[in-house]
């Protein structure tokens, strides 16, 4: 009698390479691609081999394809090579204790952020949209990426986080808090490389200066401080200015993410002023949506099979509904 079950199912496969139609770059080459796979699982895969932070949309013959068609259905053939459009990503983050990664296309939550204790106050992409940091009121700061959902460094204060920011080579993060401190990291060993003392009151604001890589602060004490990073010796201390809210640009300057003040956040037309998009999901006051910067040109690819990817027979960690939880 045969036992079915040990006989191993061989569906037909496929090798197929994806390209981006804009830039040209090949972002992925797929190969042991089963015929019977839909659509979504080819957009992970462009997802896992480019860093892409938010699925693209896939085309043939002309056409869109769905994300729940499959590679049969839609025709594709063996040695194909697919034109695709990378589509801009947003964070947010909210009072839910969640930060979110939108596709601005589909407007869409991809991805769900889960493991801070309290309210998350700020979320910002790295420069290679790899990465996404966090800050929240449990007194950390964490950094995931944006591949996984997967929490890979959680940085601490003694207070509340109230901001955090990379550097522009994405190989620092800065933090300010309660705690009167902001404080510099490694991001590739969670490393605390400097902290910053010398405001009397709670640290509100961290970023990095475009011009000369300085660490800028803004505290309630009523100062802006310039920082020198490696040192941690303040350069220059500066009265504060008029308060300024922060919004985020896409990165074409056509559009403007803001935070209304609800559970939502709102993407205007800056040329109209009209809101074309509100991304609805969480469940609670969203305080921060910001933009993924622009994507890098990626870096070489190696062909591998489908089947021998590390996803291949796990669920989707990009629909609708999953979240990536902390490790």
């Amino acid at each position: 009698m045969i036992d079915w079950d040990l006989i191993e199912e061989r569906r037909p496969t496929i090798n197929v390479t994806v390209r981006d139609s804009e830039t040209k770059d090949v972002l992925a080459t797929v190969n042991g691609l089963a015929v019977d796979a839909k659509i979504c699982f080819l957009m992970e895969c462009v997802c896992r081999e480019s860093g892409l932070p938010a699925r693209p949309s896939i085309f043939w013959d002309g056409k869109a394809v769905l994300p729940w068609e499959t590679v049969e259905e839609v025709g594709i053939p063996d040695g194909a090579e697919i034109p695709c459009i990378c589509q801009q990503a947003l964070v947010t983050a909210s009072h839910d204790g969640l930060a979110k990664i939108w596709n601005m296309d589909t407007g869409e939550s991809e991805m769900t952020l889960t493991g801070h204790n309290g309210k998350v106050l700020d979320a910002r992409f790295s420069p290679n949209g790899r990465l996404v940091a966090t800050c929240s009121e449990d007194h950390t700061a964490k950094v995931w990426s944006t591949l996984t959902g997967k929490c890979e460094r959680t940085l601490s204060h003694a207070d509340i986080v109230y901001s955090v920011a990379f550097s522009h080579d994405g190989k620092l993060v800065t933090t300010a808090s309660e705690d009167r401190t902001a404080k510099v990291w490694v991001v590739k060993t969670g490393e605390c490389k400097q902290t910053l003392r010398g405001h009397t009151a709670a640290v509100y604001c961290s970023a990095f200066t475009k011009t000369h890589g300085q660490v800028m602060t803004e505290s309630r004490d009523g100062t802006v401080k310039l920082w020198n990073p490696k040192t941690g010796v303040c350069d220059r201390t500066l009265e504060e200015q008029a308060e300024v809210y922060s919004a985020s640009y896409s990165t074409d300057g056509r559009y403007l993410a803001t935070t209304p003040g609800d559970n939502t956040a709102l993407i205007l037309n800056v040329d109209t002023g009209d809101c074309e998009l509100t991304l609805v999901g969480h469940e609670d006051l969203v305080i921060s949506a910001r933009y993924c910067p622009k994507r890098p040109k990626p870096e070489a690819l190696k062909a591998k099979k489908a089947s021998a990817l590390p996803w291949a027979n796990t669920k989707d960690s990009r629909d609708s509904s999953g979240t990536a939880d902390e490790n």
